[in-house]
């Protein structure tokens, strides 16, 4: 990929990456295991970190507003619906 194929996507996954390590204490390097298996966090959260994380930058959110809004939902115990733009 090259720089022009970088959006707000790489922006998530930076975040995604902070947000891993401060739950887990582990960088998410490799295969790494969901958060809850780790640390006791709502399993919401698993998805929602792990879709910030994806490889793939179609599958993660769009942008930090749609992945501030999964993470608000993780935290009431909901789960997030999937943008279009993840599917």
């Amino acid at each position: 990929a090259g720089s022009r194929d970088v959006d707000e996507r790489a922006d998530v996954y930076s975040l995604g990456v902070v947000l891993y390590e401060m739950f887990t204490g582990n960088l998410p390097m490799g295969r790494f295991a969901p958060p809850s298996r780790l640390v006791n966090v709502v399993q919401q959260l698993d998805a929602v970190l792990l879709a910030a994380l994806d490889a793939d930058p179609r599958r993660r959110f769009a942008n930090a507003r749609e992945f501030g809004r999964a993470l608000a939902a993780a935290r009431r115990g909901e789960s997030f619906v999937l943008s279009p733009s993840m599917v």
